[in-house]
């Protein structure tokens, strides 16, 4: 078998993997949008767990519950990201079963707003330990097999979880850094949205790299300039539509605007990435359910009717695109 015979075979399996999981996914990325506390950031987590669990059904020898096994994936996906990114202090606060029986259940809500005070002096398991007890209503024990730890050491992160909470006041909130965007990067960005406006395949294609990929988050990849050329097809996209760019949870966006009569709906979004002048990665968002979304919400306007068709089953377009990119065998 040829390897994109196989290719084909394995979105097959994925698309057949994602559509049985799909009951699961608003829960999976609420989970992910707690841990990350960034839209961009839960959806890559989103991703990546769930690609991981995909990877891994052939090495399971015992039964198991879809949504436990998916965020125990995503739980240690998490956590091992954030021992990469930076060192977490331990052992800062003692430990006090008497304190934590007398705690009561107000700390919950909050949880989601000090997830980072909590990454100051709590390691990441305990985040998770609280986020998949307070939040997601998951018991110790199963938390504890998620972890692969005890219940007894489940309790015990709870409790110094709990007990953190309890101390955390509004005005100890840390703010972010500031975005690594610069200046030219903010121009090319304002550059794409004018060859959106005007048309223009060539001077859109100009400001990709050679190299560059679009990837059509949830159904696949184009790489390469020329296979991008290929792709731009205006008769695809609505008969009416604006391009714009905003900063949206710390990063500028590119939107496409429908226009449709006396409504503008969204019809989608991507963010870019730059090298040396040039587009090297367009995240394309159009079949990320969650995002958009969230995006619609914060914007205040309604997801195009022909967004919402195709972001609900993303697993029915492996083998072609409705927003002008077409696949080839250049896709993976």
């Amino acid at each position: 078998m040829q390897l994109h015979d196989i290719g084909l075979e394995a979105r097959k399996l994925y698309a057949s993997f994602i559509q049985s999981v799909d009951e699961f996914r608003p829960a999976l990325w609420r989970y992910c949008l707690h841990l990350t506390s960034n839209v961009w950031d839960a959806e890559d987590l989103m991703q990546e767990s769930l690609l991981k669990a995909f990877a891994s059904l052939g090495q399971i020898r015992h039964s198991y519950l879809p949504k436990s096994y998916l965020f125990r994936i995503a739980s240690n996906t998490w956590i091992d990201q954030h021992r990469k990114k930076q060192p977490i202090q331990t052992n800062l606060l003692p430990e006090s079963n008497d304190e934590a029986n007398n705690l009561q259940h107000d700390y919950s809500l909050r949880v989601f707003e000090e997830i980072e005070i909590l990454l100051s002096f709590l390691t990441p398991r305990h985040v998770v330990v609280i986020l998949l007890i307070e939040v997601f209503d998951f018991s110790a024990s199963e938390v504890a097999d998620m972890l692969q730890t005890t219940e007894g050491a489940v309790h015990a992160m709870l409790s110094r979880a709990r007990t953190k909470l309890k101390s955390i006041h509004q005005d100890e909130r840390v703010e972010k850094g500031g975005s690594s965007i610069t200046e030219d990067n903010l121009s090319l960005i304002s550059s794409y949205v004018q060859a959106f406006h005007l048309k223009d395949p060539a001077r859109l294609l100009d400001l990709y790299a050679e190299h560059a990929e679009i990837q059509l988050l949830n159904t696949g990849i184009v790489k390469g300039r020329d296979s991008i050329k290929a792709t731009l097809d205006w008769s695809s996209y609505p008969e009416s539509f604006h391009a714009e760019w905003k900063w949206l949870w710390g990063k500028p966006v590119v939107l496409l605007i429908a226009d449709r009569g006396q409504q503008q709906t969204l019809w989608r979004a991507q963010i870019l990435e730059f090298e040396e002048g040039k587009v090297v990665k367009d995240k394309n968002y159009f079949f990320c359910r969650e995002v958009m979304l969230e995006i619609a919400s914060y914007l205040q306007i309604s997801i195009d009717a022909d967004t919402r068709l195709h972001y609900q089953q993303p697993w029915k377009y492996s083998n072609s695109c409705p927003i002008g990119i077409r696949f080839t065998e250049n896709i993976r």
